[in-house]
């Protein structure tokens, strides 16, 4: 679904919405007048004595209220409705010319000292295999995030996914991660999204594999973020479970992810991963 749709489908529902409640509204004063008819008949010729004896028109007062009642979103400002399904984040200077060259992009991933530095686009995960960041058909593909990923939000993983290749480009470089000292020497990583920037600190490094679906074993990569404290503590403790040595740095709920994946060829369908948690 594209982002137009999306606007358009969130729209709707915020307009169904506030059309249920204002029949609800509607409905429940439809009850009271009812209820009060019902009840004011016998006082309403005492009550219009009174209100002539102190020159105040009670039809007048009455249709007065009920015009008031009847009326509940009339105050609302739809065109700031509108406007608020419609609100994008504003994208960093910085990117805004990329992002003209570079449709998908979604951010910038760099790790200094290295030769990480790289666009990170987003479409589906099968495109960027094949295609480098600016459309090009290349072997090398690009380093791509998790299409179910939300960088406006954000979600509290994201996923990036580059491939390991022999000649060590794109994510070959992250391998290096399997020795202490070289992450002692490059333990952040900087990822901004178009729409803010971002510092993070590594927690853990880590192989491991694509299961079959039957297997219960943990599958990191299945883990896209979660409002569920108790599913992201269980992904961060197995991930620093499974680390190729200790790492101080921790993470708890309320932290930011980013998960980077690529394969690794000591077993069968390996894997490694890096994660890290934002720090600023």
């Amino acid at each position: 679904m594209s982002e137009k749709q999306k606007k358009l489908v969130k729209l709707i529902a915020c307009l169904a919405g506030m059309c249920l409640c204002l029949a609800g509204i509607i409905l429940t004063v439809s009850l009271l007048k009812k209820d009060g008819q019902d009840h004011g008949v016998e006082n309403q010729k005492t009550a219009q004595q009174s209100d002539a004896a102190q020159g105040q028109p009670a039809e007048a007062e009455t249709a007065k209220a009920e015009t008031e009642t009847e009326n509940p979103l009339a105050e609302i400002d739809w065109d700031a409705v509108i406007a608020e399904q419609e609100m994008e984040p504003d994208i960093l200077p910085e990117y805004a010319k990329l992002k003209e060259e570079i449709p998908d992009l979604a951010g910038w991933l760099r790790i200094e000292g290295t030769e990480v530095d790289f666009p990170v686009v987003q479409r589906d995960n099968e495109y960027y295999m094949t295609h480098d960041a600016y459309g090009n058909e290349a072997s090398d593909g690009a380093v791509f995030l998790e299409q179910v990923n939300n960088i406006k939000t954000p979600d509290n993983n994201l996923m990036m996914y580059g491939h390991n290749r022999k000649n060590g480009k794109m994510f070959g470089h992250l391998l290096a991660y399997k020795d202490q000292a070289y992450y002692e020497e490059h333990p952040y990583i900087q990822f901004d999204t178009i729409y803010e920037t971002g510092t993070y600190e590594i927690i853990s490094v880590f192989l491991s594999k694509v299961y079959y679906t039957t297997d219960t074993d943990f599958k990191y990569y299945q883990f896209f973020g979660s409002q569920n404290p108790e599913q992201f503590e269980n992904y961060v403790e197995n991930v620093k479970a499974l680390s190729l040595y200790p790492i101080e740095a921790d993470a708890e709920f309320g932290d930011e992810l980013i998960t980077l994946s690529t394969c690794e060829y000591s077993v069968e369908n390996g894997r490694m991963a890096i994660v890290a948690k934002k720090i600023k």
